[in-house]
């Protein structure tokens, strides 16, 4: 009889079978149903502590971007001031804008043969 035995049972589960008794089953089944509980409330407890941290991230994030988007639109503005100062400058002065155009040109064509 004791060739019966499935490894890791007794003897007096031999007279069982193969198969676990339905008190074991249910013993076993108790267990992986507290496990998943227990499971269960640890991740809602993490994410109730998640939440602040998330809200928190994204309060950030919106400020950030607020305050990016304002610093693009001071610069565009600024660029547009620029410009339109400099075609002014053009309008005003055409010969010394053309003096001044062909100089740069020329130092920038000095500093690019020196490389």
């Amino acid at each position: 009889m004791a060739d019966n035995v499935m490894p890791g049972a007794s003897s007096n589960d031999a007279s069982s079978g193969p198969f676990p008794s339905t008190a074991r089953t249910a013993d076993a089944s108790g267990k992986i149903d507290r496990a998943a509980r227990a499971a269960h409330d640890k991740v809602d407890q993490l994410a109730d502590k998640a939440e602040p941290a998330r809200e928190r991230l994204h309060e950030s994030v919106d400020s950030a971007a607020t305050a990016v988007k304002t610093q693009v639109d001071r610069l565009d503005r600024l660029q547009d001031a620029w410009l339109t100062g400099a075609r002014e400058c053009v309008r005003a002065n055409p010969l010394a804008s053309i003096v001044a155009a062909v100089a740069v040109g020329m130092l920038f064509e000095r500093v690019v043969r020196r490389r």
